[in-house]
């Protein structure tokens, strides 16, 4: 009887430290650069500067479906959405569900907690943007054909990662941010590594893909995927073969 209890509540358990992780993963997804300008001085002389010198790109407002995944194989927890979701200009947000399968626990603890909790953040999205106030930027060399830049966090918090990012070369625009949270969501939630993945739709930069993978104290690994398909970029239609304002 007592280990049937332990095993029910390492599951239990097991269940919130994914769904903690997987947030964390989801609300730093939308948070991309907010640079400061260096002003009408010489060129910035290396590629981290670059990166800081561009203009501020806000992303003021889309709609997008999204695909989220998440898998536990420990505890044979596997769940998938596809929801419908809306940034305002107003910075509100809201998302609808269009079809979904798979674990209860994983569709409420994980997907349904992240998408509220990035209605949370939006609301202040300086807590994790790519800029000086977070972070301290150094040049590391080139990978992939991308320049690599050194992420280090100015503090240990929950929406900062220790890692690099990865730019275009000729202009230092953001492609890839991949690392290990600062500061683990939970004591049950260990090493909680992500990739967000960034391209240029009509124009605008945007998040395309988030991947997450967790440590889980009794839990083993689990894993985090959220893709984007954009319908409307900063009041901007996207479709297949044009952008339209």
């Amino acid at each position: 009887m007592l280990s049937r209890h332990r095993h029910s509540a390492a599951r239990r358990w097991g269940a919130r430290s994914v769904s903690l992780a997987f947030i964390v993963a989801a609300t730093t997804t939308l948070v991309g650069q907010r640079s400061t300008p260096l002003g009408p001085s010489a060129p910035p002389p290396d590629i981290a500067a670059r990166f800081r010198s561009r203009a501020a790109e806000p992303l003021t407002s889309y709609r997008a479906r999204r695909h989220l995944e998440a898998h536990n194989p420990r505890f044979g927890k596997d769940g998938w959405m596809d929801v419908m979701t809306e940034l305002r200009p107003d910075r509100s947000f809201a998302y609808s569900v269009i079809a979904q399968g798979g674990s209860d626990i994983v569709r409420t603890r994980v997907f349904d907690a992240a998408l509220e909790a990035e209605r949370d953040l939006l609301r202040d999205a300086k807590a994790a943007a790519l800029d000086e106030t977070n972070y301290q930027f150094q040049p590391a060399g080139e990978e992939r054909g991308y320049a690599k830049i050194a992420l280090i966090p100015k503090r240990k918090d929950r929406f900062l990662i220790n890692g690099w990012m990865f730019v275009t070369p000729a202009d230092a625009d953001l492609r890839e941010v991949r690392g290990r949270m600062t500061k683990s969501p939970s004591f049950w939630t260990s090493q909680v590594d992500v990739v967000r993945r960034y391209e240029r739709v009509c124009g605008h930069r945007v998040p395309i893909e988030t991947q997450s993978t967790a440590a889980v104290f009794l839990g083993g690994t689990s894993t985090f995927v959220m893709r984007y398909d954009y319908l409307m970029v900063n009041g901007v239609v996207v479709t297949r073969d044009r952008c339209q304002p």
